[in-house]
């Protein structure tokens, strides 16, 4: 009886061809996939930006906004005479409060020197904007300090008190703060409590852009137009004499504010455009993400017709 005889068993296998063409196929789908894997990172990212930039941006504008709305603002008093007084040939209610004076001033390109007194506050050209602040301050309206006194902007204690312009035997405590945008895409800030040595607030602010909304007199409360700081300083009476700082800046009844917010990190693959806050389409250099964001808020100065 013959044994079978069994020959090398038959190779069965790809071809060079075969694994050359599921090599191509995966590789299109490796690619799709890392190119989908991309696409979602980038877009989550970018919506991780945008959610920081607007939490960040939120939060200076309404902390800068609460001072503007703060503006000028003593409370009246209750047992004032109701008297009136003849300004400019009219006759007018006299304000009955603590404190009479502008209580905002800005500066278009940035005060010569932050640090000054109130009226001694000047302009320079070539800044960013700056506004200065002030208001009659409690402990209702700011956060008390450890010793129960008002505090600035910077949460410092304001311990200076003026004389009431009603009653000169009362001290009433002024809160000054001034704003701006430094060189280092922060918004900063100086207050009375400290000598206006500005700190900053937040970071990522890269622009501030501050128009005012001007009343016929200090008394209106009807915004006739809005204008830059230069052209509240040019301001005239209603009998066109030369106007004092604080006739002038009482007139402001609202200002609009809007930041430019720029990302922390450059985290585009091309630069982006953006409105900016003269509503005009800007595409920047770098690939930093940027929005911008305002706000109109009305203020309370109202008091310079009796001065």
């Amino acid at each position: 009886m013959k044994r079978p005889q069994h020959g090398p068993a038959r190779q069965v296998g790809f071809s060079l061809v075969e694994l050359l063409v599921s090599m191509t196929l995966g590789l299109v789908m490796l690619g799709a996939l890392v190119a989908l894997f991309s696409t979602s990172l980038q877009t989550n990212n970018q919506n991780s930006t945008s959610a920081q930039m607007t939490e960040e941006g939120g939060l200076a504008l309404e902390f800068l906004a609460r001072y503007v709305r703060m503006a000028g603002f003593s409370p009246p008093l209750v047992n004032a005479s109701g008297a009136s007084v003849l300004v400019n040939g009219i006759q007018t209610q006299a304000i009955e409060s603590d404190f009479a004076g502008a209580g905002v001033r800005g500066c278009d390109g940035g005060f010569v020197d932050a640090t000054a007194a109130w009226g001694s506050l000047s302009c320079q050209a070539g800044g960013s904007p700056a506004i200065a602040l002030r208001f009659q301050g409690d402990l209702a309206n700011t956060e008390p300090s450890s010793a129960n006194l008002p505090t600035d902007c910077l949460a410092q204690a304001v311990s200076t008190t003026t004389p009431s312009i009603y009653d000169a035997t009362r001290q009433v405590t002024l809160v000054e703060s001034r704003f701006t945008v430094n060189n280092k895409t922060e918004l900063v800030c100086g207050g009375n409590g400290n000598s206006f040595v500005a700190q900053p607030l937040f970071g990522n602010i890269e622009g501030l852009r501050l128009s005012y909304g001007m009343a016929a007199d200090g008394r209106s409360g009807q915004v006739l137009r809005n204008v830059n700081a230069a052209t509240v300083d040019t301001l005239l009476l209603a009998d066109g004499t030369p106007a004092s700082v604080d006739q002038r800046w009482a007139r402001v009844v609202s200002v609009k504010i809007c930041m430019v917010v720029r990302a922390s990190t450059p985290d585009q693959s091309q630069p982006l455009p953006y409105v900016d806050c003269d509503d005009q389409t800007v595409t920047p250099a770098d690939k930093y993400v940027r929005r911008s964001i305002s706000t109109v808020v009305a203020l309370r100065n109202r008091s310079a017709l009796i001065q």
